[in-house]
């Protein structure tokens, strides 16, 4: 309400104060060729730095509805920027929707109720847990006194550093409390998730899970009695279906005191939600499960309370050695995972198969989360028979995919590297440059467009594949193609 009023009777509106300072110019202008004394240079000269202030807030204002990450010289509040606003509001905009039985509806009021029962149902199924039988395999392990850090009453100087260490295009408001929560959160979570989990935790890097995943897949067709198997997992709205009770439960089984899992349950069930539509908020609801997206503390909750899913996997394969993956090196690794992302390698005998698909069954009843069937599939042995395969078809509801496999992003493969695998990087190169918003760049604008694709794109595809020369060519010219001419239709000659 404070920054409402603000916004409306100090701040106001940018575009009315900005042509109110030019008209006000205007007349000083005109008013110092009359009387040119130093008095009224003076106030033009105030009312310039007024005006100058004024369109420095209004080029974040459009830096900020255009969304974009980077900035050049030469760009500031050019077309670039309201090109882009009007491309966001094109896409964001919807005009007709399905109403659920076939037909379609252009009605706005209509689209707007429509939505909001979508998410309000949505955000509050009628899920009743499955009390938790065993919890063995979760340590507990959070000291008194480290529960003791984790709750005390914050000093100015930390709020502070967390306040300035956000994001200064967005709003603060409660996530200042999470953020500092999570802070210290970060400090206990690699004594606590298991190894197998690299999202989110300090000190762990996403490229392990690839390389190992990759040096499996080599030993996918060695020859052992049941076969070679790997799974790979899809967790269906990981975030909105969660349910709370498993979240608080496994906070508890860690040791976390009731002093933070109520703080936690604070963050978790006080928001409330709106649906924008076209630009209006429409509907204020509360959800009664699922995790906040873009709340800072969600992250290090969900990789908590899903650990249960990995320790519970790990426990399995500790009692049951013949159900690991065979390696050349006789590496025995059950799974990796990377926050829902979950990879498993097991040997492909049916009863194995079996007993684990049970333990998935026991995991979604406690957990509300859900395994997408058609987006989850297995690759297996070419030493397994085509009877066993459609078995484990039927038994999982999975479908059997072949290698290259894409696993965070990055094909898995088996055998020597081909250059098609590098087919889908180079498209995500070029239809990222050739979008038509960068006709509008200046040459710096597209230097740093360059420098930000080649930095989010191919490096981290690189740093685990090694790409051939004539790829690394093939980026180059694509590269060299748009910094000269600005688009795949400009006729400009490009120099290398």
């Amino acid at each position: 309400m404070v920054l409402n009023w603000w916004n409306k009777n100090v701040f106001k509106n940018i575009f009315s104060n900005i042509k109110e300072v030019e008209e006000k110019i205007n007349a000083l202008e005109a008013c110092c060729q009359n009387d040119p004394t130093d008095v009224n240079f003076a106030v033009l000269k105030e009312a310039k730095l007024v005006l100058t202030n004024l369109q420095c807030q209004e080029e974040t204002y459009w830096k900020q509805k255009a969304a974009i990450k980077f900035l050049a010289e030469g760009d500031n509040n050019t077309s670039y920027f309201h090109a882009l606003v009007s491309k966001k509001c094109a896409i964001n905009g919807i005009h007709k929707i399905d109403r659920g039985n076939g037909t379609f509806t252009d009605n706005g009021d209509e689209i707007a109720n429509l939505a909001v029962n979508f998410f309000q149902n949505h955000l509050n199924n009628n899920f009743c847990p499955t009390p938790i039988v065993d919890h063995s395999f979760i340590p507990c392990i959070v000291s008194q006194e480290e529960n003791s850090s984790l709750c005390f009453a914050p000093p100015l100087e930390e709020v502070k550093n967390t306040l300035f260490d956000m994001n200064a295009d967005s709003v603060a408001g409660p996530d200042v409390i999470s953020k500092i929560l999570v802070n210290r959160l970060s400090v206990l979570l690699p004594k606590l998730i298991s190894p197998n989990q690299m999202g989110f935790v300090k000190s762990r890097a996403i490229m392990d899970n690839i390389l190992i995943a990759q040096e499996f897949c080599q030993d996918l067709d060695i020859k052992t009695r049941g076969g070679n198997m790997i799974l790979k997992l899809d967790i269906a709205k990981a975030y909105d279906n969660i349910n709370w009770c498993f979240i608080f439960k496994m906070l508890k089984f860690f040791g976390f005191d009731d002093k933070f899992i109520s703080l936690i349950t604070l963050c978790i069930e006080s928001p409330f939600f709106s649906i924008i539509l076209n630009g209006k908020c429409h509907g204020f609801f509360k959800s009664s499960h699922g995790l906040r997206k873009g709340d800072p503390i969600s992250p290090a909750i969900f990789i908590l309370a899903v650990d249960y899913l990995s320790r519970g996997i790990s426990d399995f394969f500790s009692k049951s050695p013949s159900m690991y993956f065979r390696t050349l090196g006789g590496i025995n690794i059950s799974h990796l995972c990377f926050a829902d992302d979950f990879i498993i390698f097991m040997n492909a005998s049916k009863n194995k198969v079996s007993k684990v698909l049970r333990f998935f069954e026991q995991f979604e009843a406690v957990s509300g989360l859900i395994f997408n069937k058609t987006k989850s599939g297995f690759v297996i042995s070419k030493n397994v028979n085509h009877n066993r395969v459609m078995d484990i078809k039927n038994l999982s509801g999975f479908s059997q995919v072949v290698l290259p496999l894409k696993y965070l992003g990055i094909p898995l493969f088996k055998g020597r590297k081909k250059t098609f695998l590098f087919e889908e990087l180079i498209s995500k190169v070029h239809n990222r440059l050739s979008s038509w918003d960068s006709n509008f760049l200046s040459f710096g604008g597209r230097l740093v467009l360059i420098k930000s694709v080649l930095a989010l794109i191919p490096v981290y595809s690189f740093q685990v594949l090694l790409p051939p020369k004539n790829v690394c060519l093939r980026i180059d010219r694509i590269l060299n193609k748009f910094f000269w001419r600005g688009s795949s239709t400009n006729s400009k000659i490009h120099w290398s």
